[in-house]
């Protein structure tokens, strides 16, 4: 390798520790190899900012392990005035640089490449533009958090059979949130409660939203019609026909004892429509369907 700097440090950081190498010397000439190991609490980091300064090395090199070297990256930034060069170096681009030798510590490696020139830094930022990043990806993942949580409210009123999306644009607007407040309040919703909490133009479609909150919606009637008709007269009982839709398991016994059995393969179209209703009738009270 052909030495581009007297003097430089390379630093091989942990998340409990740094070790730091220094090399000097003449150009082309042996080095001189000074190896100090320093804790990651800002007291020592500071310490380690002296001794670099101390020095008088102006290049400096590290490993991009984690997050680990923003702290020590931070604090060193400011040695000199900001007259240093920090690079945050890629691990796996140093690997793949040949000659290492198996009993020279990685501190002491990334400084013999940094005084070869032949590490490249990643992309680092200056400060200002490092704050207005740490808070413009904060911002995006609280949205995703809101996000998330609405989108959970909103496939926990799906799954109850309140399916206000269907009829409301934003169910976490004005009238939306009104709803979704007195329902939690009260379990169940009317028609003049209801009208109270819709807004402006919401009002117009008052029917089918209380359709939709209340008992068995249009869609589902149609869905149950659609693959059982209105004649009963072929299913003899009700277990009849929930044995039909494959929602109960079949009777399987032998020499006087029953057998675990699952639940046959049935009507996929009504069994579905069916579990959702179930799930609409247990989060209900003092209704019909509920008795």
């Amino acid at each position: 390798m052909k030495d581009l700097l007297e003097i430089s440090c390379g630093l091989d950081v942990h998340k409990d520790k740094i070790v730091a190498c220094i090399l000097t010397g003449p150009l082309g000439k042996p080095t001189n190899s000074e190896i100090r190991e320093f804790t990651t609490l800002i007291p020592d980091m500071i310490a380690l900012r002296d001794w670099i300064v101390s020095q008088s090395c102006h290049h400096v090199a590290m490993e991009s392990a984690g997050i680990y070297w923003l702290p020590i990256y931070e604090i060193l930034e400011e040695a000199f005035g900001g007259d240093i060069t920090l690079l945050v170096v890629n691990a796996r681009h140093m690997k793949n640089v040949p000659g290492k030798k198996t009993d020279m510590r990685d501190s002491e490696w990334i400084s013999t490449l940094l005084r070869a020139g032949l590490l490249n830094g990643s992309f680092i930022p200056e400060k200002r533009i490092r704050e207005f990043r740490d808070l413009n990806r904060y911002r995006k993942s609280v949205i995703r958090d809101i996000t998330s949580q609405k989108n959970r409210v909103e496939k926990s009123l799906q799954s109850s059979g309140f399916r206000l999306s269907s009829f409301i644009s934003d169910i976490f607007g004005a009238s939306g949130r009104n709803i979704i407040r007195h329902l939690t309040e009260h379990g169940q919703i009317d028609r003049p409660a209801l009208d109270s909490c819709l807004k402006t133009t919401t009002r117009n479609r008052i029917d089918e939203i209380l359709m939709s909150v209340n008992g068995i919606s249009t869609t589902a009637s149609c869905a149950i019609i659609a693959e059982i008709g209105i004649d009963m007269k072929p299913f003899k009982t009700a277990e009849h026909i929930c044995s039909w839709a494959g929602l109960c398991p079949g009777n399987n016994e032998s020499a006087g004892k029953r057998k675990s059995t699952s639940v046959t393969k049935g009507n996929p179209y009504i069994k579905s429509i069916l579990c959702e209703i179930a799930w609409v009738i247990t989060g209900k009270r003092n209704t019909y369907l509920s008795a």
